[in-house]
């Protein structure tokens, strides 16, 4: 198994059987992690929110 994670977003992590699973995985939770904030009127991190958007890389 293969972790990914968002450093910047506390608890934002997935896992795949390969690297590239773990990573596709990892964009859906971020995508909604970043929903649930919005959602519920929390702060996003500044480094998230000065991107305005984010790039999964691997």
């Amino acid at each position: 198994m293969f972790l990914a994670e968002v450093p910047v977003l506390p608890g934002c992590r997935a896992w795949g059987a390969t690297a590239e699973e773990a990573l596709f995985n990892l964009e859906g939770v971020t995508v909604d992690y970043i929903a649930s904030c919005e959602a519920h009127g929390d702060a996003l991190p500044a480094a998230i929110a000065a991107a305005g958007e984010f790039v999964v890389a691997v």
